[in-house]
C-alpha cells in the first residue's frame, strides 16, 4: 500500500514521529511514502515567526521544519516525497479535506494521521482533524493516538465485525492483512442480549438469531484457515457503548491495533455517534478504518 503520512512540525515529538514511521514500515511494507503537511493559519509557530520573510513562512520554512524533524527522528528523507500546502484557513475540516486531496492526487492507498487529543470542548468548536478525516476519506485511515505506546510489532489485530456485506468484505481484507503480517486476528462482534438465553428459554426468533451467528462464526473460521490465520471471537452481549466494549476487550486480547469498517453520515458527524468517531476518542491503540 502506498500511504500519505501526515507529519505536524510542531507537536509531534521525535518518539512519535519514529514509532509512527515503524508502524508505517511495517503496514505498507516498503513501498512509497508520501509526506503531508496542510499549513493552516492556526500554527502560532508560524504566525509570529517574523523573522521569516512572508512569502516562505507557510511555504519553505515549514518544508525545512519537517526535514529536520525527520532528519532528527533517524528518517531517511531521501526516501520521501515532502508535500507541503499552503492554505489559509482556520478550519480543521478544511484542512483534513485538503489533507486527503494529496492522497487523491499521489494516488495514495491508506493515510496515516495523529488524532490531536484535544478536549471535548475544542472538537466540538474546531472540529477534530481525525474525524473529520474519517467523515471525508475515500481511502483507509490509521489513526494514531498520541499518548499510546505502540508495539514493537503487530502481533493481534481486533476487528470490530458485524454481519453484513460490506463487514465480510472488510473482514476478509484483514484476513489478508493479517496473513501478510502473520499476525493473530481477533473477531469483535457486540451481540444482542438474546444471545445468553438458555436454550430452555428460546422462542424461534432468538433460535434463528443464534443460529445466524453461528452460521457466520464457521464462515469465517473457514476463510482464516483456508488463509492460514490464527483467529479468535470475542462476542460480547454486555449492555454498554459498543465502542466502550471494544476497547474493553481489545485490551483484554492483548491487541495492538484495532480496525473497524467507517460507516458515517453527515448526521452522525454532526452527533458525534458513530463507533468509529467514539473509538478514536477513547482508545490508546492505533485505528485503521477502512473504507
Amino acid at each position: 500500500m502506498k500511504a500519505l503520512w501526515a507529519v505536524e512540525p510542531f507537536h509531534q515529538n521525535k518518539s512519535q514521529i519514529k514509532n509512527a514511521y515503524k508502524l508505517i514500515k511495517e503496514v505498507c511494507g516498503n513501498e512509497e511514502i508520501e509526506v503531508g503537511f496542510v499549513v493552516t493559519r492556526t500554527e502560532n509557530e508560524l504566525n509570529l515567526a517574523y523573522e521569516i520573510p512572508k512569502k516562505d513562512r507557510f511555504s519553505e520554512y515549514p518544508q525545512q521544519l519537517i526535514k529536520k524533524k525527520l532528519a532528527n527522528a533517524g528518517i531517511p528523507t531521501k526516501l520521501l516525497n515532502i508535500n507541503v500546502i499552503d492554505y489559509p484557513t482556520y478550519s480543521k475540516s478544511k484542512a483534513a479535506m485538503r489533507l486527503l486531496k494529496i492522497g487523491k492526487d499521489r494516488k495514495c492507498d491508506i493515510c496515516i494521521i495523529y488524532s490531536q487529543g484535544g478536549s471535548k470542548l475544542k472538537k466540538m468548536f474546531l472540529g477534530s482533524f481525525a474525524e473529520s478525516a474519517v467523515h471525508f476519506s475515500e481511502i483507509k485511515l490509521l489513526v494514531i493516538n498520541p499518548y499510546s505506546k505502540l508495539s514493537g510489532k503487530i502481533k493481534t489485530v481486533m476487528f470490530c465485525h458485524e454481519p453484513s456485506k460490506k463487514s465480510s468484505e472488510a473482514l476478509n481484507e484483514m484476513i489478508k492483512f493479517c496473513k501478510q503480517l502473520k499476525a493473530k486476528l481477533v473477531i469483535f462482534h457486540a451481540a444482542h442480549f438474546w444471545y445468553e438465553t438458555p436454550e430452555s428459554e428460546m422462542d424461534e426468533e432468538v433460535e434463528a438469531y443464534k443460529n445466524s451467528v453461528k452460521k457466520w462464526q464457521k464462515e469465517i473460521e473457514y476463510n482464516c484457515a483456508k488463509s492460514q490465520v490464527k483467529c479468535e471471537f470475542q462476542i460480547t452481549p454486555e449492555f454498554a457503548m459498543v465502542s466502550e466494549l471494544a476497547i474493553k476487550t481489545a485490551k483484554k486480547v492483548g491487541a495492538d491495533l484495532i480496525s473497524v469498517l467507517a460507516k458515517s453520515t453527515s448526521t452522525t458527524a454532526l452527533m458525534g455517534g458513530s463507533v468509529t468517531r467514539q473509538l478514536l476518542r477513547g482508545s490508546d491503540l492505533p485505528v485503521l478504518v477502512l473504507r
